[in-house]
């Protein structure tokens, strides 16, 4: 292994782990800017086309409605279900004028039933 690509290996891991900008890497790991945003890119697309079929296949409907019931089988689901998960009470938002409670919440989509805890983002299809 030449010693281009380990900074080439290492300089595409930096990235992923930390987010730090190209710009920051350029310096680094002197190389160009444009050059380190090509070797992400370039790396970042290999691995998708590697991964993408066997991480992310093709879902239907069904597929989510299943996910969603492997979920409240799980543990996660279940405490989130009997509220045992010691999510903090809901609190006041700071500067808000009305001084309601609000509380905390995961956001997930139709698949996920509503409760005091979950919620569903806006549905704009009218």
């Amino acid at each position: 292994m030449t010693s281009v690509s380990i900074v080439y290996k290492y300089t595409v891991c930096r990235y992923l782990a930390t987010g730090n900008r190209f710009i920051s890497l350029h310096y680094e790991y002197l190389l160009g800017a444009t050059a380190v945003r090509e070797i992400v890119r370039d790396t970042c697309d290999a691995i998708w086309e590697c991964l993408k079929l066997a991480c992310f296949s093709a879902r239907d409907k069904n597929d989510w409605i299943r996910t969603a019931k492997e979920f409240y089988e799980w543990t996660f689901g279940k405490l989130l279900e009997s509220n045992k998960l010691n999510i903090p009470d809901t609190r006041v938002l700071p500067s808000y004028a009305e001084r309601l409670s609000m509380p905390f919440v995961f956001v997930g989509d139709e698949a996920f039933a509503l409760s005091e805890h979950v919620l569903r983002s806006y549905n704009d299809k009218g």
